[in-house]
Protein backbone atom coordinates (compact mmCIF):
# COMPACT_ATOMS: atom_id res chain seq x y z
CA UNK A 1 0.00 0.00 0.00
CA UNK A 2 2.92 2.35 0.64
CA UNK A 3 4.97 1.39 -2.44
CA UNK A 4 3.29 3.91 -4.83
CA UNK A 5 3.65 6.60 -2.18
CA UNK A 6 7.36 5.88 -1.89
CA UNK A 7 8.00 5.48 -5.63
CA UNK A 8 6.03 8.45 -6.95
CA UNK A 9 6.21 10.98 -4.10
CA UNK A 10 8.84 10.40 -1.43
CA UNK A 11 11.82 9.30 -3.54
CA UNK A 12 11.38 11.94 -6.31
CA UNK A 13 10.86 14.66 -3.72
CA UNK A 14 13.99 13.61 -1.83
CA UNK A 15 16.01 13.55 -5.05
CA UNK A 16 14.83 17.01 -6.11
CA UNK A 17 15.32 18.35 -2.60
CA UNK A 18 18.90 17.07 -2.43
CA UNK A 19 19.62 18.42 -5.92
CA UNK A 20 18.20 21.90 -5.28
CA UNK A 21 19.31 22.32 -1.66
CA UNK A 22 22.73 23.84 -2.60
CA UNK A 23 20.93 26.75 -4.32
CA UNK A 24 18.37 27.16 -1.53
CA UNK A 25 15.37 25.72 -3.39
CA UNK A 26 15.18 22.27 -1.83
CA UNK A 27 13.01 23.07 1.20
CA UNK A 28 9.58 22.67 -0.49
CA UNK A 29 10.51 19.26 -1.90
CA UNK A 30 11.97 18.06 1.42
CA UNK A 31 8.79 19.22 3.17
CA UNK A 32 6.74 17.25 0.66
CA UNK A 33 8.89 14.15 1.25
CA UNK A 34 8.43 14.52 5.01
CA UNK A 35 4.65 14.65 4.64
CA UNK A 36 4.79 11.54 2.48
CA UNK A 37 6.81 9.72 5.14
CA UNK A 38 4.24 10.76 7.77
CA UNK A 39 1.45 9.28 5.65
CA UNK A 40 3.47 6.07 5.10
CA UNK A 41 4.03 5.68 8.85
CA UNK A 42 0.34 6.30 9.53
CA UNK A 43 -0.61 3.58 7.04
CA UNK A 44 1.85 1.17 8.66
CA UNK A 45 0.47 1.90 12.12
CA UNK A 46 -3.09 1.36 10.92
CA UNK A 47 -2.23 -1.97 9.26
CA UNK A 48 -0.31 -3.16 12.34
CA UNK A 49 -3.40 -2.49 14.45
CA UNK A 50 -5.72 -4.66 12.36
CA UNK A 51 -6.91 -7.95 13.92
CA UNK A 52 -4.44 -10.72 13.17
CA UNK A 53 -1.85 -8.37 11.68
CA UNK A 54 0.74 -9.34 14.27
CA UNK A 55 1.22 -12.94 15.34
CA UNK A 56 3.86 -14.13 17.76
CA UNK A 57 5.30 -17.59 17.09
CA UNK A 58 7.44 -19.46 19.58
CA UNK A 59 11.10 -19.82 18.66
CA UNK A 60 12.15 -23.11 17.12
CA UNK A 61 15.11 -25.16 18.43
CA UNK A 62 18.60 -24.00 17.44
CA UNK A 63 19.06 -26.77 14.87
CA UNK A 64 16.13 -25.52 12.78
CA UNK A 65 17.78 -22.34 11.48
CA UNK A 66 20.67 -24.13 9.69
CA UNK A 67 18.21 -26.67 8.26
CA UNK A 68 15.97 -23.91 6.89
CA UNK A 69 18.98 -22.01 5.54
CA UNK A 70 20.18 -25.07 3.63
CA UNK A 71 16.68 -25.48 2.20
CA UNK A 72 16.64 -21.86 1.00
CA UNK A 73 20.05 -22.30 -0.63
CA UNK A 74 18.89 -25.42 -2.48
CA UNK A 75 15.76 -23.64 -3.74
CA UNK A 76 17.69 -20.57 -4.89
CA UNK A 77 20.93 -22.03 -6.26
CA UNK A 78 19.92 -25.42 -7.67
CA UNK A 79 18.74 -25.52 -11.27
CA UNK A 80 15.83 -27.53 -12.52
CA UNK A 81 12.83 -29.12 -10.80
CA UNK A 82 15.00 -30.82 -8.19
CA UNK A 83 15.49 -27.48 -6.46
CA UNK A 84 12.01 -27.83 -4.95
CA UNK A 85 13.36 -30.65 -2.81
CA UNK A 86 14.71 -27.89 -0.60
CA UNK A 87 11.25 -26.45 0.04
CA UNK A 88 10.39 -28.77 2.97
CA UNK A 89 13.70 -27.86 4.59
CA UNK A 90 13.08 -24.15 4.01
CA UNK A 91 9.70 -24.49 5.76
CA UNK A 92 11.22 -26.27 8.75
CA UNK A 93 11.12 -23.11 10.85
CA UNK A 94 7.32 -23.04 10.45
CA UNK A 95 6.46 -26.70 11.01
CA UNK A 96 9.12 -27.90 13.45
CA UNK A 97 7.58 -28.93 16.79
CA UNK A 98 8.14 -26.43 19.59
CA UNK A 99 9.14 -27.27 23.13
CA UNK A 100 6.30 -27.34 25.69
CA UNK A 101 5.44 -23.90 27.02
CA UNK A 102 6.72 -23.38 30.58
CA UNK A 103 4.27 -22.62 33.35
CA UNK A 104 6.32 -19.91 34.99
CA UNK A 105 9.25 -17.57 34.33
CA UNK A 106 11.23 -15.73 36.99
CA UNK A 107 13.72 -13.08 35.94
CA UNK A 108 17.30 -12.58 37.02
CA UNK A 109 17.59 -11.89 40.79
CA UNK A 110 13.90 -12.68 41.23
CA UNK A 111 12.82 -9.11 40.53
CA UNK A 112 10.13 -10.05 38.01
CA UNK A 113 7.96 -13.06 37.21
CA UNK A 114 5.33 -14.15 34.71
CA UNK A 115 2.85 -17.02 34.85
CA UNK A 116 1.33 -18.63 31.77
CA UNK A 117 -2.42 -18.79 31.21
CA UNK A 118 -3.29 -20.16 27.78
CA UNK A 119 -1.44 -18.02 25.23
CA UNK A 120 -0.93 -15.15 27.65
CA UNK A 121 1.76 -14.46 30.23
CA UNK A 122 0.56 -12.60 33.31
CA UNK A 123 3.20 -10.11 34.47
CA UNK A 124 3.45 -9.91 38.26
CA UNK A 125 5.16 -6.48 38.35
CA UNK A 126 4.06 -4.45 35.32
CA UNK A 127 6.76 -2.12 34.01
CA UNK A 128 9.65 -3.77 35.87
CA UNK A 129 12.42 -5.38 33.78
CA UNK A 130 10.14 -4.93 30.79
CA UNK A 131 12.82 -5.69 28.20
CA UNK A 132 13.48 -9.12 29.71
CA UNK A 133 9.73 -9.78 29.83
CA UNK A 134 9.30 -8.83 26.17
CA UNK A 135 12.21 -11.00 25.03
CA UNK A 136 10.95 -14.04 26.95
CA UNK A 137 7.31 -13.74 25.88
CA UNK A 138 8.25 -13.34 22.22
CA UNK A 139 10.57 -16.33 22.38
CA UNK A 140 7.77 -18.48 23.79
CA UNK A 141 5.08 -17.10 21.48
CA UNK A 142 3.08 -15.54 24.32
CA UNK A 143 1.30 -12.23 24.73
CA UNK A 144 2.43 -10.26 27.77
CA UNK A 145 -0.48 -8.91 29.83
CA UNK A 146 -0.52 -7.22 33.22
CA UNK A 147 -1.85 -9.36 36.02
CA UNK A 148 -5.27 -8.56 37.41
CA UNK A 149 -5.26 -5.97 40.18
CA UNK A 150 -7.80 -8.09 42.04
CA UNK A 151 -6.79 -11.24 43.85
CA UNK A 152 -3.29 -10.03 44.72
CA UNK A 153 -1.81 -8.31 47.75
CA UNK A 154 1.30 -6.25 47.09
CA UNK A 155 3.50 -4.13 49.31
CA UNK A 156 6.71 -2.21 48.83
CA UNK A 157 8.82 -5.37 48.88
CA UNK A 158 6.51 -8.24 47.95
CA UNK A 159 3.56 -9.40 45.89
CA UNK A 160 1.51 -12.55 46.48
CA UNK A 161 -1.87 -14.03 45.50
CA UNK A 162 -4.71 -13.68 47.99
CA UNK A 163 -6.00 -17.19 47.38
CA UNK A 164 -3.88 -20.23 48.36
CA UNK A 165 -2.06 -22.18 45.64
CA UNK A 166 -1.50 -19.13 43.48
CA UNK A 167 1.08 -19.28 40.68
CA UNK A 168 3.96 -17.39 42.30
CA UNK A 169 4.81 -15.05 45.17
CA UNK A 170 7.69 -12.56 44.97
CA UNK A 171 9.88 -10.92 47.62
CA UNK A 172 12.25 -8.38 46.04
CA UNK A 173 13.37 -6.48 49.13
CA UNK A 174 17.11 -6.27 49.79
CA UNK A 175 16.56 -7.50 53.34
CA UNK A 176 15.49 -11.11 53.93
CA UNK A 177 11.84 -11.61 54.89
CA UNK A 178 11.01 -12.52 58.45
CA UNK A 179 9.89 -16.05 59.24
CA UNK A 180 6.27 -14.84 59.42
CA UNK A 181 6.51 -13.04 56.09
CA UNK A 182 8.07 -16.05 54.38
CA UNK A 183 5.43 -18.34 55.87
CA UNK A 184 2.68 -16.09 54.47
CA UNK A 185 4.29 -16.19 51.04
CA UNK A 186 4.50 -19.99 51.11
CA UNK A 187 0.85 -20.26 52.08
CA UNK A 188 -0.22 -18.14 49.11
CA UNK A 189 1.64 -19.70 46.17
CA UNK A 190 3.10 -22.90 44.78
CA UNK A 191 6.40 -21.16 43.98
CA UNK A 192 8.05 -18.50 46.15
CA UNK A 193 10.88 -16.31 44.88
CA UNK A 194 13.07 -14.42 47.36
CA UNK A 195 15.73 -11.99 46.16
CA UNK A 196 17.98 -12.54 49.17
CA UNK A 197 19.45 -15.71 50.65
CA UNK A 198 17.08 -17.69 52.87
CA UNK A 199 18.81 -19.51 55.73
CA UNK A 200 15.81 -21.27 57.29
CA UNK A 201 12.39 -22.22 55.95
CA UNK A 202 9.27 -22.28 58.12
CA UNK A 203 7.12 -25.41 58.28
CA UNK A 204 4.48 -23.87 56.00
CA UNK A 205 7.02 -23.92 53.14
CA UNK A 206 7.04 -27.73 53.05
CA UNK A 207 5.87 -28.76 49.59
CA UNK A 208 6.48 -25.26 48.19
CA UNK A 209 9.29 -24.54 45.76
CA UNK A 210 11.36 -21.71 47.27
CA UNK A 211 14.05 -20.04 45.15
CA UNK A 212 16.39 -17.55 46.80
CA UNK A 213 19.33 -15.31 45.98
CA UNK A 214 21.77 -18.20 45.98
CA UNK A 215 19.81 -19.91 43.20
CA UNK A 216 19.72 -16.74 41.10
CA UNK A 217 23.43 -16.08 41.65
CA UNK A 218 24.19 -19.52 40.25
CA UNK A 219 21.66 -19.71 37.45
CA UNK A 220 20.23 -16.28 36.55
CA UNK A 221 16.67 -16.31 35.22
CA UNK A 222 14.67 -19.54 35.22
CA UNK A 223 11.77 -21.21 33.45
CA UNK A 224 9.66 -23.66 35.45
CA UNK A 225 7.44 -26.37 34.01
CA UNK A 226 5.28 -28.70 36.06
CA UNK A 227 6.04 -32.39 35.68
CA UNK A 228 4.27 -35.29 37.33
CA UNK A 229 3.06 -34.56 40.88
CA UNK A 230 1.74 -31.15 41.82
CA UNK A 231 4.94 -30.28 43.68
CA UNK A 232 7.34 -31.51 40.95
CA UNK A 233 8.92 -28.87 38.72
CA UNK A 234 11.47 -28.99 35.93
CA UNK A 235 13.73 -25.92 35.89
CA UNK A 236 15.67 -24.51 32.96
CA UNK A 237 18.19 -21.91 34.10
CA UNK A 238 19.86 -19.35 31.87
CA UNK A 239 23.26 -20.65 32.93
CA UNK A 240 22.35 -24.11 31.60
CA UNK A 241 21.98 -22.85 28.03
CA UNK A 242 24.33 -19.87 28.04
CA UNK A 243 27.47 -21.75 29.02
CA UNK A 244 30.31 -20.89 31.39
CA UNK A 245 32.03 -17.79 30.06
CA UNK A 246 33.86 -15.00 31.94
CA UNK A 247 31.45 -12.36 30.65
CA UNK A 248 28.30 -14.29 31.52
CA UNK A 249 28.98 -15.36 35.09
CA UNK A 250 26.73 -14.06 37.82
CA UNK A 251 27.85 -12.05 40.79
CA UNK A 252 27.60 -12.41 44.54
CA UNK A 253 24.33 -13.14 46.27
CA UNK A 254 22.43 -10.42 48.10
CA UNK A 255 21.48 -10.41 51.72
CA UNK A 256 24.51 -12.26 53.06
Amino acid sequence: ATAPLSDFLIMPALALGALLEPVGLGAPFLWLAARGIDVMLAIGEWVAGLPGAVRTIASAPDVVLPVAFIGVLVCCLWRGPLRWLGLPLACAVLVWPRAPTPDLWIGDSGLQAAFVQGREAGIVRPGVRQFAVDVWTRRRGLEAVDRSMEGWTCSRFSCAPLEPSGPVALWWGRRPPTSEQLAALCESAQVVSVRTVVDDLPLSCAGTLVLDGLDYARGGAVELRREGPATAWRALWVSDVRGDRPWSRYGETEGQ
